[in-house]
């Protein structure tokens, strides 16, 4: 009896690329990122260096569930390289953005660790 009132049948639905799960409770979406979108989703969240540790699992071949990503290794790699290039020089821009103007020499060093 309890079974029953747990069950959610036929509730699954796909649309625009998401799939809907219908729960006991709520509505969950799932949705399968392009690995583009992937690294563009922490980068907009400012998780550089998640960023870049994903975009360097995607240059070695080591992550999972890669999409929009094909061709050859070293045409992989070469647009791969060139995301993580753009990512490299965004931690740059924000690291001297966000510079103290001023202050002991320990509070510059910190800063750019």
């Amino acid at each position: 009896a309890l079974v029953g009132e747990k069950a959610c049948y036929q509730s699954i639905s796909s649309y625009g690329g998401q799939i809907f799960y219908l729960g006991t409770k709520s509505v969950y979406v799932m949705i399968l990122r392009s690995w583009r979108e992937r690294v563009d989703h922490l980068l907009k969240q400012d998780c550089l260096t998640e960023a870049l540790a994903l975009a360097w699992s995607f240059h070695e071949g080591k992550a999972k569930a890669v999409v929009g990503l094909s061709g050859d290794a070293s045409k992989r790699k070469a647009v791969v390289a060139d995301r993580m290039v753009e990512i490299l020089f965004h931690y740059a821009d924000r690291a001297l953005k966000k510079c103290p103007d001023q202050g002991k020499i320990q509070v510059m060093e910190q800063h750019f660790q």
